[in-house]
């Protein structure tokens, strides 16, 4: 009986979100409650662009602006909530679970969010807090590191992020968008080239000098340019 009612509470939620929708954005129930059903059937992190994607893959035509007044509505009542990775501009809007706080491993190499939670940990945030007197309103943690997938990826070869400053490398691939790749080749980032990683900061732009010329390249640029894993470290 209790979970009859339970039903009932749910779908009267989703009728309330699909009325308030509907006051921001020209859309039909039926759109609504199809960028709903998308967004609920998803365990991934999703930006604007990815669930309206999911959506066009599921032949569901409905315009980005109704979809993202859907996700930001979705996490002004707290049926989602959103965040941004470091090095992102985009929001990921994931599932609400207030019941069960996570926490997220980000792959710096793929981008692939994982959720974790341990209770270890939890226990000694809030014995820190405990001790400093400080009222905690709410907290995330995410972990930026390579995931298993790309690390065994990596044992031939890795992105230009990956390589400490002072090495010297050469260029494996470019994997890139056809524009993207024809200025890094025009640049001289060509299969075989030697190059050398002069600045590598966490997020930041990456330095190399390529050819006697040197050239700052854009973190996310950098990402797409993979590099031998045998290089020469500098000697320190």
């Amino acid at each position: 009986m209790l979970y009859g009612k339970m039903q009932v509470v749910e779908q009267e939620f989703k009728k309330q979100l699909c009325d308030l929708l509907q006051k921001k954005v020209a859309v039909e129930r039926a759109v609504c409650e199809q960028v709903m059903g998308c967004f609920l059937a998803t365990e991934e992190h999703v930006t604007v662009d990815e669930l309206h994607g999911l959506l066009r893959a599921r032949n569901i035509a409905v315009d980005r602006t109704v979809v993202k007044a859907a996700l930001d509505l979705f996490s002004d009542v707290g049926f989602a909530q959103d965040f941004r990775l470091q090095g992102e501009a985009a929001h990921r809007y994931e599932h609400f679970h207030p019941q069960t706080h996570h926490d997220h491993f980000i792959c710096i190499a793929c981008r692939k969010i994982s959720e974790f939670s341990d209770a270890g940990l939890e226990a000694a945030q809030s014995a820190a807090m405990a001790r400093q007197g400080f009222k905690p309103l709410f907290h995330k943690l995410e972990v930026y590191g390579v995931c298993p997938r790309c690390l065994g990826q990596e044992k031939k070869r890795l992105p230009l992020t990956h390589v400490p400053e002072g090495s010297t490398a050469r260029v494996a691939a470019i994997e890139s968008g056809v524009r993207l790749k024809k200025r890094l080749t025009d640049l001289g980032f060509i299969a075989g080239e030697p190059l050398t990683v002069i600045k590598n900061v966490a997020f930041g732009p990456v330095v190399v000098e390529v050819r006697g010329a040197r050239f700052a390249i854009g973190h996310g640029e950098a990402q797409k340019i993979f590099i031998h894993s045998e290089y020469t470290a500098e000697k320190r």
